[in-house]
Formats: C-alpha cells, sequence, structure tokens
C-alpha cells in the first residue's frame, strides 16, 4: 500500500484511521527537518518504535525528577551493569530501585505522551511502509507490550488539539518566565497535578526549564501553567526585573538560567545593549565561545 504525504495537507488522524480500517501492517515513519518517529501498525493496534536506550534514559531522568527513583539509585545501577554486564533496567530491578510496575507505567506514559505529540507536528512528511518491522538507518524496537487503541488515540489527540488554541492563549511560548503571585495564599489547596508545576516555578526558569526539571509532558506542563494563570496564582516576571534576576542566577552558578532571562530580556528589548555583555559572559561561563561571540556582536552593532 504505497501511502505518503504531507502533514500539512492530510490531518494524521485520517491517516491512522485509513491504516485502522484497511487492517494494515507495517510501519508509519514521520519526518521533519530536525526530527523523526515511527509507528507500528498490526491487528493489536498501534505502538512507537524506539530507540531502547534513549528512551530508557527519557524515562528513567523523568522518574527522578519526580521522587520516584534516587538519582544516586541509577547511577549505582549503572556501575553495575557495566561491571557485570547487565542491561541498566535488570540492575535497577535486581536491586530494588524500581519495581516493574513503576518502569512498565512510565514507559506506557512516554510512548504515549510521543505519539500524542506527532499529531501537533505540522512540518512533517509521512510514508507509510507495508510489512515492514525495522526502519532503515534508523535503530529501534518493537515492544509487544505496549499497544495502544487507534481510536483511544485519535480520541484524545482531537481534545488535546482543542484545548491547545486556548492553552497558548494563556502561555504563548516556551521562554515565557513566570513567578508565584501576590494573591497565592491558597496554594495549599491546588489539585496535585497543580502542586507539582507550582513548586517548579521560581521566578527564574522558564517554559522548557519547567519540562525538563518537573518531568512532565509539555503539554501537561502547558496546560497546568494556564490554569494556575487563570486562578491568578502566578504571573509572568516583568521585563524590568530581568535582568537583575539574572545577575542573581550567575552569581549562584545557574547559568542557564540566567542566560533564558538575559535572552529573554533582550528580545523585549530590556537593557539593550548592556544585556548581550552580560548574555555574553553567562555563555562564556560554560564553554559556549561561539554564542558569547554572537552577543558581543550585537551589543557592538547596537553600539
Amino acid at each position: 500500500m504505497a501511502l505518503k504525504g504531507d502533514l500539512a495537507s492530510v490531518d494524521l488522524a485520517q491517516v491512522f484511521q485509513m491504516l485502522a480500517l484497511n487492517q494494515k501492517v507495517g510501519l508509519l515513519c514521520i519526518q521533519s527537518p530536525t526530527r523523526w518517529k515511527s509507528l507500528y501498525f498490526d491487528e493489536r493496534g498501534v505502538t512507537l518504535y524506539f530507540n531502547e536506550h534513549t528512551m530508557l534514559d527519557r524515562v528513567l531522568n523523568k522518574l527522578v525528577c519526580r521522587g520516584i527513583l534516587a538519582a544516586e539509585g541509577v547511577a549505582e545501577a549503572r556501575e553495575h551493569a557495566a561491571q557485570h554486564n547487565q542491561r541498566v533496567v535488570d540492575s535497577l530491578l535486581a536491586g530494588g530501585y524500581l519495581t516493574d510496575e513503576e518502569l512498565n507505567s512510565a514507559l506506557l506514559t512516554e510512548m504515549e505522551e510521543e505519539i500524542y505529540d506527532l499529531f501537533f507536528w505540522n512540518d512533517a512528511k509521512f510514508e507509510f511502509f507495508e510489512g515492514a518491522t525495522e526502519y532503515e538507518g534508523r535503530e529501534g524496537v518493537i515492544h509487544d507490550g505496549f499497544f495502544f487503541g487507534t481510536d483511544m488515540l485519535i480520541m484524545e489527540a482531537a481534545r488535546r488539539i482543542d484545548e491547545w488554541g486556548y492553552i497558548r492563549s494563556r502561555v504563548t511560548n516556551s521562554l515565557e518566565i513566570h513567578r508565584h503571585a501576590q494573591t497565592d495564599a491558597h496554594a495549599f489547596e491546588l489539585e496535585e497535578d497543580l502542586m507539582e508545576v507550582y513548586d517548579v516555578i521560581d521566578g527564574r526558569r522558564n517554559v522548557d526549564r519547567l519540562i525538563e526539571i518537573a518531568g512532565i509532558s509539555p503539554f501537561h506542563l502547558f496546560k497546568a501553567l494556564a490554569s494556575l494563570i487563570d486562578q491568578e496564582m502566578i504571573e509572568a516576571v516583568p521585563p524590568e526585573e530581568m535582568l537583575d534576576l539574572g545577575r542573581e542566577c550567575m552569581n549562584e552558578g545557574r547559568m542557564q538560567d540566567a542566560i533564558n532571562l538575559f535572552e529573554r530580556a533582550a528580545a523585549q528589548e530590556v537593557g539593550i545593549p548592556e544585556v548581550y555583555a552580560h548574555v555574553s559572559e553567562a555563555y562564556d561561563a560554560i564553554g559556549e565561545y561561539e554564542l558569547s561571540s554572537y552577543h558581543t556582536k550585537c551589543r557592538a552593532e547596537h553600539m
């Protein structure tokens, strides 16, 4: 079955429905200018074709972020696995750092979120390879224990797409920086999922950093931020305060947060041209000399 096209003109849900309706078996490969994903379809539904090592790293990192797994436990398991020529996951399970249930639940959630994310890809092309179980040039596996119903995926993806417009009206991009509002006296009444996000907001981390630290999916983090804004629990950091906050982060050794604050200030034309000198210094501190030079050039051109 020759099926290929562009997600800018064909809805991914339609592709899913066509493959499921015709009971096709094979790999659906999706490629954007910067990333790729592949899905395997058969009579059981659809699953992700994934690299075991990178998937495990992402899952373990999120389990550490959420406090389910200790970072020290991961380090010990990696060392033990290297010494005994074992898989890291086997060492984690044998050492009691993690249970099968916790691992499988985390894998299932990560795979599901990666599939939902595909429904938001517009700048990508797709092609279906009937009967294929491997994507040439891309290392990956198909896990028999993690199949999802196509109808369920389509319905949940449609719900998220409907919500996304409103969410983005409240949080427009991942570079925004928020802080606790003055009227946050009822923070203790927040639901658990909102409290997870509220607790990592400190007025210095942008949304990308919150996603990294909280260990939850971008969609759910954006949704939580929108809800916290609606409840007046958080607010955007005023642009005029970003330079001072950036300097504080530099003094504390939080260089990436300092860079994010300075670059956000520069984008909003606050502190120009001095802010370019600050961000250049921060990039120097982490050894990113090319980016440092770029901002030095920006300052020179402005002057």
